[in-house]
C-alpha cells in the first residue's frame, strides 16, 4: 500500500519515522512484548509493537519508500523524521508554508506546513 504525504507530520523532534497504522506497512515485522518503548515529547511512552517499509506517495507523483518505520498505535500523528532524511542525503528546504525535498538536486516532492 501506498500512503498518501498528507496523513504524515516532518518532524524536526523525532529521531525515527513513526506510523500508528499497520496497513500503512508493505513488509513488517512484528516486535516481542520486552522490546523498546518510544518516548513522546510529553514524557508520555508508548510500545512499538512492529517496524518495517512504508512507501509514502508525494505530490510529484514519485514514491518515498520509509525503512524501519516503527509502528506505534498510540500515535497522534504519523511523524517524519528529518534527521532520517538528512541522512538519506534528501535536502529539506523550508519556505514560506512549503516545505520541498530534494534528492541529488532532483525535486521529489513537496508538503505544506499546517498547523505552525
Amino acid at each position: 500500500m501506498v500512503t498518501n504525504m498528507k496523513d504524515w507530520v516532518v518532524n524536526f523532534g523525532a529521531t525515527r519515522h513513526i506510523c500508528g497504522n499497520k496497513s500503512a506497512f508493505t513488509s513488517y515485522t512484528t516486535l516481542k512484548e520486552e522490546d523498546e518503548q518510544i518516548f513522546m515529547g510529553d514524557s508520555r511512552s508508548n510500545p512499538m509493537i512492529g517496524k518495517g517499509k512504508v512507501l509514502l506517495k508525494l505530490t510529484s507523483g514519485k514514491v518515498l519508500a520509509l525503512s524501519d518505520v516503527l509502528h506505534v498505535p498510540d500515535i497522534h500523528w504519523n511523524l517524519v523524521s528529518i534527521s532520517l532524511l538528512r541522512k538519506a542525503e534528501v535536502r529539506i528546504l523550508f519556505d514560506s508554508d512549503k516545505i520541498v525535498l530534494t534528492k541529488n538536486d532532483a525535486f521529489v516532492g513537496k508538503g505544506y506546513c499546517n498547523q505552525g
